[in-house]
């Protein structure tokens, strides 16, 4: 469900020219945990993701409920963007965004965080910048 929600959002969402921060400027150990969402104006959903310490995770969109594991991990060139990892151990298997009830169990995926402010990034397919959806996930607390 979260994979083809993404895939989704790849498709339907808009590219914006924005300009990346020095992504050393953002101190993941002290920014990155709480809570973020990512709202996509071609489906509306609201997607809300909780990063806890020691990396667990859980996701929401509509009635969908995904828990597991995850990790950022910086690049060590500065050509490349820092990926976001998780590992979905739970699926309530409900709906999701725009009806979607996939099966996550088990999954993993992998988004590339481009930098705007410490906190805000834009989600990319791959690490070198070439492919952003033109979707932000935005720090809320």
């Amino acid at each position: 469900m979260l994979k083809k929600i993404f895939i989704l959002c790849l498709l339907l969402g808009h590219t914006l020219s924005v300009q990346a921060l020095d992504k050393t400027r953002v101190n993941l150990d002290k920014e990155f945990w709480g809570t973020w969402v990512l709202h996509n104006p071609k489906t509306q959903c609201i997607e809300k993701f909780e990063f806890k310490k020691p990396g667990d995770f859980k996701y929401q969109v509509n009635k969908k409920l995904l828990v597991g594991e995850f990790a950022v991990v910086r690049s060590t060139s500065s050509d490349n963007l820092d990926v976001l990892l998780m590992n979905v151990t739970t699926d309530n298997l409900l709906e999701g965004c725009a009806g979607d009830k996939s099966d996550y169990n088990n999954t993993k995926i992998q988004l590339a965080l481009k930098w705007i402010t410490p906190k805000m990034a834009e989600i990319c397919t791959n690490v070198d910048a070439k492919a952003c959806t033109g979707l932000y996930l935005t720090k809320s607390k």
